[in-house]
């Protein structure tokens, strides 16, 4: 069975309430992972410092997404994002979010090329993110895009049709329509996804050990350790 996980970002918080995005209660309730908008143009997204550290403190694996738009450089851009995460960096990897926006220019492939080829410099490879729709018209059939992870957005289908030139997705957001509540979220709906493979084949992808002792397990067995220290002192 396919882990599951969400992806959000301001909207997931409604800025005139003390709530805020839960990640214990989006991980209690099956989520496996996040991707969390971290910023788009050359700005970050507002709530990018609290959804990333307290998702990393809930324990949840973690991509960030920066949503690539045309009227700023995409090396800026790129400089930008990787800065959102520099000192704490993602298990699961960097994804570009190339969709709608405005009017899309001739260029706009080149940008993301640009986009992605300026993270991987930092930080290795960058996935896309992407739907069948845009694809067609703005991306491109060149074998060198399937060397990147594809998270694909396909709504309302038993199974995504894979994107060419990508053999296979990494992610798919298969709606939009999550129940927000359920995950920790104020908002009412969250974007759900599925990673291509189990729970141990994501711990796998990001380069964890399945066997590895929860962090929970962890606490436990120190707290065990200072209890037989303590008796040993009586």
């Amino acid at each position: 069975m396919n882990a599951i996980g969400c992806d959000v970002s301001l909207y997931q918080n409604a800025i005139s309430t003390p709530q805020v995005v839960d990640f214990v209660k989006m991980k209690a309730d099956g989520a496996s992972f996040v991707i969390i908008k971290a910023s788009q143009a050359n700005y970050a997204d507002r709530d990018i410092v609290f959804n990333w550290t307290n998702a990393r403190a809930s324990g949840i694996l973690r991509a960030p997404y920066h949503f690539l738009t045309w009227t700023t450089d995409p090396i800026a851009q790129a400089d930008f994002f990787c800065s959102t995460v520099r000192a704490d960096l993602p298990e699961l990897g960097l994804f570009a979010d190339y969709e709608w926006w405005g009017t899309t220019p001739g260029n706009a492939l080149a940008m993301l090329d640009a986009f992605c080829l300026r993270v991987e410099q930092k930080f290795g490879k960058c996935g896309v993110y992407t739907a069948p729709g845009f694809w067609q018209p703005y991306g491109s059939l060149d074998p060198k895009w399937a060397n990147r992870p594809l998270w694909q957005a396909q709504w309302g289908v038993a199974a995504p049709t894979v994107i060419k030139p990508w053999k296979d997705w990494t992610f798919w957001q298969y709606t939009s329509k999550g129940d927000g509540p359920k995950y920790g979220c104020e908002s009412l709906s969250v974007d759900m996804d599925q990673f291509n493979g189990d729970e141990a084949a994501l711990l796998k992808y990001a380069g964890r050990d399945p066997q590895e002792p929860t962090t929970k397990e962890k606490v436990m067995d120190i707290g065990l350790q200072l209890i037989e220290i303590a008796g040993g002192m009586q």
